[in-house]
């Protein structure tokens, strides 16, 4: 919806005008990063370059069903030679790409990451190339496209074919071209996240990000539309909207309102921090402890949700815990997550006790209501670590700035996280149990009890 246009006129085909549309969106909370990651760009280089010979096959049908020698201002031979020219300098690129880095023998993911952004001068200049090239190829196509469209001369079977295979090569040109517009851009202000892949077999992936939606989603979403609601659980932290309206470019006009829980939090649940030892950063000793309080603290003939942050700490903790205890243990990944939900249903009905074990996927939009859930325990508080690109890149600009990312990135996105994740407990009117959170630094870091103060107020229990 929002890639439909950033201008007065936008919409009109599959939705009105967005001056004439009120945009609903619910669980807003994740509005920025869907938005951010709907405008990354990436191309395939390999299957790139191996498409070359039969998009050129394309326009040649099409300028023979046309029966002229020019279209839209371009002859056939112009085109190819178009054609040509982004495939030549690509190979260029991909040869200069290669020759500059050399992946680390072993690497599971192994990338390379402009620092800040900026990429050598070379690789700029081939992408001023590139995106001059293949915005001139679009254009082409889009004429031509619309020529065979309105060509009635043409056997209809046919016309419809060809529209159909030139819209394809249409949309694959604009993705390029969008790929080449990042990498040539050199913003004086926030940086556009850049960095190269490999795929197990050997292709080079080009990569482009905005490190924010911000100024996309102000531009696109809230200067048009004549009028948006955004609603989720988790869009305040702690009550304070300045994260959220920062990441989406919400208007200063806009008007936000933090709306009570339904719920008697401290009467119905219970926030417990437990006394674990073992820091969350030693993971051996912090799993090793986390299994024996669950050994002996969880009610295992309850039904019960234990959230991790990553896969070696779920498994490292369930593979630590004695036969009897996992036995009474559903793993994301072992089955469908369907599969275990219904067999944890199963279990609660009959009775028996059962034990969830996930990570984030679990944590956000699970519905386990009544003794389906009576008590979710989170093993650590749930920091990403700024390794990918786009976070790694935003990092690394807001420190290049005198500014914090843990403070101003890092810490409200946990607090987001984290407030989902205790979210699960209650999901009904008589719901009662207990968020058990198997990390001290909730109680005993400034950052952590600033996380705390943001979570709903459950009763709290230090030990």
């Amino acid at each position: 919806m929002l890639g439909m246009g950033e201008d007065e006129d936008a919409g009109g085909v599959l939705l009105p005008k967005a001056s004439e549309c009120l945009y609903v969106v619910d669980e807003a909370h994740g509005l920025a990063s869907v938005a951010r990651d709907a405008n990354a760009a990436s191309i395939h280089t390999t299957s790139t370059l191996r498409r070359f010979t039969r998009m050129k096959g394309v326009m040649r049908a099409a300028y023979q069903a046309l029966g002229k020698q020019q279209v839209s201002g371009l002859s056939l031979q112009d085109g190819t030679d178009l054609f040509d020219q982004v495939q030549g300098t690509m190979s260029s690129l991909t040869e200069s790409i290669t020759t500059h880095w050399t992946p680390e023998p072993g690497e599971e993911h192994p990338t390379w990451r402009a620092p800040l952004g900026q990429l050598p001068e070379p690789w700029r200049d081939q992408a001023e190339v590139l995106a001059s090239a293949t915005l001139e190829q679009g254009r082409w196509i889009k004429g031509v496209k619309r020529a065979v469209g309105d060509d009635d001369d043409i056997p209809a079977t046919t016309r419809d074919t060809l529209v159909r295979e030139i819209g394809i090569l249409l949309e694959r040109i604009n993705a390029q071209a969008g790929l080449w517009n990042s990498w040539r851009s050199n913003r004086d202000g926030e940086p556009v996240a850049k960095w190269v892949s490999l795929t197990r077999e050997g292709s080079l992936v080009l990569n482009a990000s905005r490190i924010s939606a911000g100024d996309f989603l102000a531009e696109t979403l809230f200067k048009h539309g004549s009028g948006v609601l955004l609603t989720s659980a988790t869009i305040s932290t702690g009550g304070d909207f300045a994260h959220f309206a920062h990441e989406t470019g919400l208007p200063e006009t806009a008007e936000v309102v933090a709306l009570p829980s339904p719920f008697d939090l401290q009467t119905q649940g219970t926030l417990v921090v437990p006394r674990i030892k073992a820091s969350p950063k030693d993971r051996d000793s912090h799993c090793a402890e986390s299994a024996q309080w669950l050994a002996s603290e969880l009610d295992w003939g309850a039904g019960n949700l234990l959230l991790f942050t990553s896969r070696a700490k779920m498994m490292k903790t369930f593979e630590a815990l004695p036969a009897s205890r996992q036995a009474l243990c559903k793993v994301q990944g072992s089955r469908s997550r369907s599969a275990l939900l219904a067999d944890h249903a199963a279990d609660i009905a009959s009775g028996k006790g059962s034990t969830l074990l996930g990570m984030l996927s679990f944590g956000e939009g699970l519905d386990l209501k009544g003794d389906l859930c009576t008590t979710v325990v989170i093993q650590n508080l749930p920091f990403s670590v700024p390794t990918d690109p786009v976070a790694a890149t935003l990092s690394e600009w807001l420190e290049s700035k005198g500014r914090n990312p843990f403070a101003e990135v890092s810490v409200p996105e946990a607090i987001r996280i984290l407030t989902q994740f205790t979210g699960r407990l209650l999901r009904h009117e008589q719901d009662t149990g207990r968020i058990v959170v198997l990390d001290r630094r909730l109680a005993e870091t400034g950052y952590g009890r600033r996380m705390m103060n943001a979570l709903p107020p459950f009763k709290r229990q230090v030990q």
